[in-house]
């Protein structure tokens, strides 16, 4: 349930898997299988063959991941999994989902609780401002799938 409705999130509002600064991509090294989830600190470059590359933290270190495998001993991104979906994220995923349509409406308090249509909802659900969608609690993220319809 909880990757559905990030799909969903994501299929809504596409920024957040942008190739950019703060995004986590997936990356293989070289010709090993294994993979690594490290984070992106600028969008992609190209190097002089045309090459385009990122440079990611991989511990203490920069290093150059590549969008594609170039060549057999380059690193290379396997998947990009986007930066952390916010309260921002979700509130613009429901006004898409909701647009030009006559289902409800929900906005959200300075206190994080959720408001349907100007009346308080049956459930009480609160989101914590002070933390990303993967952070919140699972009744939060059930909340969330059952308004964007997932």
């Amino acid at each position: 349930m909880n990757d559905t409705t990030k799909n969903r999130i994501k299929e809504l509002v596409p920024e957040i898997t942008e190739l950019k600064d703060g995004c986590y991509i997936k990356m293989s090294y070289g010709a090993e299988v294994d993979t690594d989830t490290i984070k992106v600190f600028h969008s992609p470059w190209k190097n002089r063959e045309g090459e385009e590359y990122v440079t990611a933290t991989h511990g203490i270190d920069a290093i150059t991941v590549y969008l594609k495998q170039y060549h057999l001993s380059d690193n290379y991104i396997t998947e990009i999994l986007g930066r952390p979906i916010t309260i921002s994220d979700i509130l613009r995923a429901i006004r898409k989902k909701n647009l030009g349509t006559d289902e409800d409406y929900y906005a959200i308090t300075s206190d994080g609780l959720f408001i349907k249509t100007c009346e308080m909802i049956e459930e009480r659900i609160l989101w914590n401002l002070s933390k990303d969608y993967d952070q919140q609690e699972e009744e939060v993220k059930a909340f969330i799938g059952k308004i964007l319809g997932v």
